[in-house]
């Protein structure tokens, strides 16, 4: 089990022989279990998630639309949350040419070789996967080096679909999954003759998007590794949202609610995601709005608005960056008796676990039968 608290102390040189940052990570990690294993959890809360809720009436799925018959103008303002986050498939790699700089014991690491790829699955709230890690290098003439193994926990960010940030070091009893905000690795560092076991932390690129510098480190600070990536990527699978929904349909009041199943393919270096999925809507006050559907589209990670969050996660001056997320694309809903058509573009909270927008679409009546 790891320690409660991580600390990480370094210093400057004297004579400006090189660059020492000075940090602390305290009271940041508390050990946990989790789904069986050893976890730990972060205060903090970050996720950057596809889900629609500003809709435009489409010109394709509307000329489609023209022919069934009567149309009518839907106008909705929706508000919801992330009540599930499914299945995650994690992916991360970065080479030497990305290593910035790296301590041990508080001294600069003059780097050799440099080289890691995470391969990591997080299912509810359980993590399993790989870090291949291989690091070499000298400190005062002596070689050390560090290599990576299994994926023991993760770091849980924001629990579902509670939304509570685990400060405490566990979710609620009604959370079923997470989100993580780093991951725990089994590894071995190497110095002056003796090999001890370790457990590495990698902070994942969501916390800081755009090839921005991470933090992979030992438990208790004796290594720390400052790098940018060459990949970082998430695949969500079955991520479930929730909300309500109000406004018109032409002159007539209506509301009800809505929920969506995404399955998505987000990329930190590019800030960019792809998205697809089901969407329903359902408790219409106007029951023949009531139905089911599907959606594509594509989000992009601002930055404006962006929060650094380096001072009270990380402790590294540029490591952690806390963002929302902007959505667009195309929906159809089929309901009983007539077609929805539209598009979405959606606002994120940030962190992004929260969102709120309105809907624009058109609502084509078939014609009887």
């Amino acid at each position: 089990m790891l320690n409660e608290n991580f600390g990480i102390r370094n210093k400057y040189l004297s004579e400006g022989h090189y660059f020492k940052l000075r940090v602390e990570m305290i009271s940041v990690l508390r050990s946990m279990k989790v789904g069986g294993m050893v976890g730990i959890i972060a205060a903090i809360a970050l996720f950057s998630l596809a889900a629609p809720v500003t809709i435009h009436a489409d010109s394709n799925w509307q000329k489609a639309a023209n022919d069934n018959g009567e149309q009518n103008s839907l106008s909705l303002t929706l508000t919801g949350q992330i009540v599930s986050a499914g299945e995650q498939r994690w992916f991360q790699s970065a080479s030497q040419n990305d290593a910035l700089y790296a301590l041990f014991n508080g001294q600069q690491v003059s780097i050799s070789s440099f080289h890691y790829s995470l391969n990591a699955k997080v299912d509810g709230l359980s993590a399993e996967g790989m870090l291949a890690l291989t690091f070499y290098g000298s400190v005062d003439g002596q070689t050390v080096s560090v290599t990576g193994g299994p994926v023991v926990a993760m770091i849980a960010g924001e629990c579902f679909p509670s939304l509570s940030t685990p400060s405490n070091g566990a979710c609620q009893p009604s959370d079923t999954s997470a989100i993580p905000v780093f991951f725990v690795a089994a590894g071995k560092i190497t110095y002056s003759g003796s090999t001890i076991p370790v457990e590495l932390i990698v902070e994942l690129g969501f916390l800081n998007p755009y090839k921005a510098p991470l933090v992979i480190s030992t438990q208790d600070g004796a290594f720390v590794l400052v790098s940018s990536y060459d990949r970082s990527q998430v695949v969500w699978h079955n991520v479930q949202l929730a909300g309500n929904l109000g406004g018109s349909l032409g002159s007539e009041a209506v509301s009800g609610s809505f929920v969506q199943t995404t399955n998505a393919i987000e990329n930190f270096v590019t800030g960019k995601e792809n998205e697809s999925g089901s969407i329903a809507f359902t408790g219409m006050s106007d029951s023949a709005l009531n139905g089911q559907g599907r959606y594509t589209g594509t989000s992009i990670i601002p930055t404006a608005n962006e929060i650094d969050c380096s001072a009270t996660i990380t402790r590294i001056a540029g490591t952690c960056t806390l963002t929302g997320f902007n959505s667009s694309g195309s929906f159809i809903i089929q309901a009983e008796q007539s077609t929805i058509t539209g598009k979405y573009n959606v606002t994120w909270s940030v962190p992004a676990v929260a969102f709120s927008g309105s809907i624009s679409a058109m609502v084509a009546e078939h014609n009887g039968d």
